[in-house]
């Protein structure tokens, strides 16, 4: 019976001896999960979209005179100067190319503005002298150049632009004696930042400015002397865009 109960206590012993030590031994920690790499948002692609916001149509009316009955007095800087912000609205469509956080397109914008300027002065003329300034629509053909950071891309632009302009002045009750209407081109430079809301639609802020140059100084013959004037025509946009991209 000593015998028995000696391998009993001997084995529960070294059971406990045992179960103490592989207690003591470091356990190995179960490999971490890797956290999964930010989805590489795509801007490559066609997109058409809609643009809204405010421009400002600048222009410079000129007397250079010629006659001794100016309408203001003959001068080689403009005397009237209107710089005049209106609504303006419009499409936009584009393709982008996507080169690593490189991103470059081409875009192409039509778009309507509220660009009309008009005043009312005295002159020597028979009667008071009313001019007017007016741009009504422009469009614009343009390459763009980004870095995409996460979901915005900060661009710049430029290319070229047309727009409708009328610029004119006359005697108040009278046929005007100046009217000058044409489609004029210049060219277009401008920036902004974009915002990828989803893999299908962004939206943006930019600007953009383009200088439409000078009219052709027009002479007129008044009162047996030859009278001339010109204006110059510019604008400023600034807008936000809703794009849909596929």
């Amino acid at each position: 019976m000593k015998t028995t109960l000696l391998a009993t206590v001997s084995g529960l012993t070294l059971t406990a001896v045992t179960t103490a030590s592989a207690a003591d031994i470091p356990t190995k920690a179960p490999p971490a999960t890797p956290t999964p790499a930010a989805a590489i948002l795509n801007w490559s692609g066609p997109y058409i979209g809609l643009n809204f916001g405010a421009g400002q149509h600048s222009s410079s009316f000129y007397d250079l005179g010629g006659c001794p009955c100016q309408l203001a007095f003959a001068t080689q800087d403009a005397f009237w100067s209107p710089r005049n912000w209106g609504a303006t609205i419009g499409g936009q469509a584009g393709y982008n190319w996507q080169f690593g956080n490189v991103v470059t397109g081409i875009e192409a914008d039509i778009n309507w503005i509220d660009g009309k300027s008009s005043t009312t002065f005295s002159s020597s003329f028979n009667g008071p002298v009313s001019a007017t300034a007016n741009m009504d629509w422009y469009a614009t053909v343009r390459g763009r150049l980004g870095l995409a950071v996460y979901h915005s891309l900060i661009y710049f632009t430029g290319g070229w632009a047309a727009a409708r302009v009328s610029d004119g002045w006359g005697i108040v009750g009278q046929t005007p004696r100046f009217s000058f209407q044409d489609t004029r081109s210049a060219g277009v430079i401008g920036g902004g930042i974009e915002y990828m809301l989803t893999q299908n639609w962004t939206v943006r802020v930019e600007a953009l400015h383009s200088n439409f140059g000078t009219s052709p100084i027009t002479t007129i013959n008044i009162f047996g002397a030859n009278y001339q004037s010109k204006f110059t025509d510019s604008l400023t946009v600034v807008r936000g865009a809703l794009n849909w991209k596929w």
